[in-house]
């Protein structure tokens, strides 16, 4: 009986791979700077899971050369402005780990995009990869490929292959507590109760043969 409730203890003890307890609003935010070789990056991310993210993010750059408004060929000027869902890759299919070294983060958005040569305004959409790697347990560097695409004058498609690096700092709360073994928990109190009755039953029989003995003396 001793053996049976050690090996439930145990269960309970091994933590779900994909289970982790929530944390508060104020937990899990990420601040990013980065740096490109046509301008520079900032953004704010919320973690609700280890897996999903929302990030608003704000670029300012030159545009891509054959992507200009300007008639004699110069580059324009573009500030674009994000919310994107993020999805980590690593976590969602390995299971979350607080020292992971690398994490793959696809993303996709949509947002604002404004080109400030020419006072112009158009929707756009995102979509890239976001690869972090841990430095401490707050601090991370990242690298990202990423695509904006946006429609110049509302007619024409026109896009910018963006690549960024940069540091990633998390406020609050850095890390997930991974969530126990529910279903093992409650198995775990069933079969201590059933050995509790056990034990009950087995001193009742115990003394009714007591009992016996000494009533056949």
């Amino acid at each position: 009986m001793l053996t049976l409730v050690g090996t439930m203890t145990a269960a309970v003890a091994q933590d779900e791979k994909h289970s982790v307890a929530t944390n508060g609003f104020f937990a899990n935010w990420d601040v990013q700077l980065a740096g490109t070789t046509r301008g520079g990056a900032v953004a704010v991310a919320k973690w609700f899971t280890p897996g999903i993210a929302l990030r608003t993010k704000l670029n300012y750059g030159v545009a891509n050369k054959h992507n200009s408004y300007s008639a004699d060929g110069k580059r324009d000027h573009q500030l674009m402005a994000d919310e994107q869902v993020l999805l980590n890759l690593t976590n969602l299919l390995m299971g979350y780990q607080e020292t992971r070294l690398w994490n793959v983060i696809p993303y996709v958005g949509a947002g604002l995009n404004r080109n400030t040569s020419h006072n112009g305004n158009n929707m756009q959409w995102s979509f890239g990869l976001l690869n972090t790697f841990r430095l401490t347990n707050k601090l991370s560097a990242h690298i990202e490929a990423g695509c904006n695409r946006w429609k110049a004058g509302g007619t024409v498609w026109q896009h910018q292959w963006t690549a960024e690096v940069g540091l990633t700092y998390r406020l609050g709360r850095a890390n997930w507590k991974k969530a126990a073994n529910v279903d093992a928990m409650n198995a775990l109190t069933q079969g201590e109760l059933d050995a509790v009755n056990a034990q009950l039953q087995d001193a009742l029989e115990e003394n009714e043969r007591l009992r016996q003995q000494l009533e056949n003396k």
